[in-house]
């Protein structure tokens, strides 16, 4: 597996539900989602991602403005741990995207900002992205299931893992969620 199975395979049975659910635009989709996206959460060790840590890191690079900034340098991924990768990537990526815009925000503003970008990647690299490519056909193309991949993650129930995720790092990682 790409992920060498970071995300072992008993949430395969989720996700696959959770898919099944966004491949038939089912009401239940983003529950469907959500619960699979909790349990894939939960394999993460409490406190391994730092937020904070990180949001400050972006905020650092936001404010200096230097435009040709490394920011593989200046935002490292950490070898053999998936989700720090993922979330090395999400930074980097909103500092691609937004660079200015995070200078005048503030720490815990960035962390959340990170958390459900984070959250929207975990989604779809443990998941939504392993198998839905392979349900592709007639009924449903690509297009159909990049829409109902954004719909869904946009929905209440995705996103209200979010402040559960930054709780559960922030606090193991001694920073707390003010």
């Amino acid at each position: 597996m790409p992920d060498q199975d970071l995300f072992p395979r008993q949430m395969d049975k989720l996700w696959e539900q959770a898919n099944k659910a966004v491949i038939g635009a089912q009401e239940a989709a983003p529950e469907a989602v959500a619960e699979a996206l909790a349990f894939t959460l939960e394999s993460i060790p409490p406190g391994s991602l730092d937020f904070a840590e990180v949001a400050a890191e972006i905020q650092r690079i936001a404010r200096a403005g230097v435009p040709d900034e490394d920011l593989c340098t200046a935002i490292p991924a950490p070898p053999g741990d998936e989700a720090g990768r993922l979330l090395a990537l999400v930074a980097r990526m909103l500092l691609a995207t937004m660079g200015g815009d995070l200078a005048g925000a503030a720490v815990n503003e960035i962390s959340a900002l990170l958390a459900e970008h984070f959250v929207r990647a975990l989604a779809r690299r443990a998941g939504l992205e392993r198998s839905l490519p392979f349900k592709l056909g007639p009924e449903f193309s690509a297009l159909d299931a990049m829409h109902g991949m954004a719909r869904v993650l946009s929905e209440p129930a995705v996103r209200a893992t979010v402040p559960d995720l930054l709780a559960r790092h922030l606090a193991d990682a001694g920073e707390g969620t003010a």
